[in-house]
């Protein structure tokens, strides 16, 4: 029974998520609000996401990428982008969700997308990455 202990972790996690909402990866980093908000606006636009919605005040961004397709075009693809900022002691909490929006003609109705959180994925250390790299760097004494 190899592996059954993960299979179960990974079912009771889907259980969870959809009783309380998918979980945004978080980091905290050093700053203001407004420059961890450049930051990681300036991150997710390098990572070819467009933004739809932003505002420093509220500490929110919303992005998506370019559609792709599936080998048979009835299939239709795109990742969805959101990203909380807001103040904690040590400086900002960013939380991060990637989730992706299937849309399948074999088993749907047009327009009539999935959306599916993306976990186990590198995306979120390269936006946590971009956004530390982006950050203004301290004054030296």
């Amino acid at each position: 029974m190899t592996g059954c202990e993960s299979v179960r972790s990974d079912l009771s996690a889907g259980v969870r998520e959809k009783i309380h909402g998918p979980v945004f990866q978080t980091r905290v980093f050093a700053g203001t609000q407004r420059d961890v908000f450049e930051a990681a606006r300036a991150s997710v636009a390098g990572m070819g996401f467009k933004i739809t919605r932003s505002g420093p005040a509220q500490g929110v961004i919303e992005a998506f990428n370019a559609l792709s397709t599936g080998e048979t075009l009835k299939t239709t693809q795109q990742l969805r982008l959101q990203v909380r900022i807001s103040p904690v002691a040590e400086g900002c909490e960013v939380a991060a969700l990637f989730t992706q929006m299937l849309e399948n003609d074999f088993n749907k109705g047009r327009g009539q997308a999935t959306e599916n959180a993306v976990k186990n994925t590198s995306l979120y250390d390269v936006l946590f990455g971009r956004i530390a790299g982006n950050l203004p760097k301290p004054p030296s004494p």
